[in-house]
């Protein structure tokens, strides 16, 4: 199938495809395909009526014939991004373990978090959100509603994979709440952009003077605990995770400032 896909699972990760940021804007679907299950029986859930012997008589035909369906209804829109909501998620660690599979392949990527903002004294919240992105998909990690599992935590203990975020101590220490591990191969935008003359630390203006695109922050104080992700705030999620490869590989191609000698 030519489009890409995001594949939202209800308790796994989410993809979201960064492509097109400071372009045009592009066509994306979100298509709730009704539970998309396949016919055997879960180990940690009920899914009895979507199976051969349940109440919705749930066999490989009728299930081959409703992946079909689904498919010539996505390429039918002709968008180069399609949302699928309803797709059954029966083995979240696999789900994880292929997408950690994927951004250990990849030299380079974008990191970043998001934890519920709290409005009352002394009360605080552990992350919600783990960011990590490639040039052309970003993965979000919901912490959540899913562990911070050894797969994921092999690719930020990898010094080999350069995760490149923008305040990076304050980001890890929020993650270490969840569980301990020793982090490597990280660059944090704040520390080195001043070899090129550039002493803005946040990560809003740092887009501004290097790619001369300003990242929205409307939805940094929303709630990174609902239930379910507003399109904004994936979107806002995937971005700042993205934008941080992006700032580093413009960088990397422009030259540093020369200090006079002392």
């Amino acid at each position: 199938m030519w489009l890409r896909l995001l594949i939202i699972l209800n308790f796994s990760f989410l993809i979201f495809n960064c492509h097109s940021y400071g372009q045009r804007p592009i066509g994306i679907a979100f298509y709730d395909v009704d539970r998309i299950y396949d016919t055997v029986p879960a180990l940690f859930y009920d899914d009895a009526d979507y199976t051969p012997e349940g109440r919705l008589h749930w066999t490989a035909e009728r299930y081959a014939r409703k992946i079909r369906n689904t498919a010539a209804v996505i390429d039918s829109m002709a968008l180069p991004l399609v949302a699928l909501w309803g797709v059954e998620n029966e083995q979240v660690v696999r789900d994880i373990a292929a997408a950690c599979k994927y951004l250990a392949a990849q030299p380079v990527l974008g990191f970043d978090t998001e934890t519920r903002p709290s409005f009352r004294p002394g009360i605080s919240y552990r992350v919600s959100l783990l960011q990590l992105s490639t040039p052309q998909l970003c993965f979000l990690f919901r912490l959540n509603k899913i562990p911070l599992a050894k797969p994921i935590l092999q690719v930020l203990e990898t010094d080999s994979i350069l995760k490149i975020g923008a305040d990076v101590a304050g980001d890890l220490r929020s993650l270490r709440q969840i569980r301990h591990f020793r982090d490597a191969g990280f660059v944090d935008l704040q520390t080195i952009a001043p070899q090129w003359g550039i002493g803005e630390k946040s990560l809003r203006k740092l887009s501004a003077i290097v790619l001369r695109q300003r990242v929205s922050k409307a939805q940094r104080l929303s709630n990174w605990e609902a239930a379910t992700l507003t399109d904004k705030q994936k979107l806002y999620a995937a971005t700042d995770a993205w934008v941080c490869t992006a700032i580093y590989d413009k960088l990397l191609h422009t030259p540093k400032i020369k200090r006079p000698k002392a």
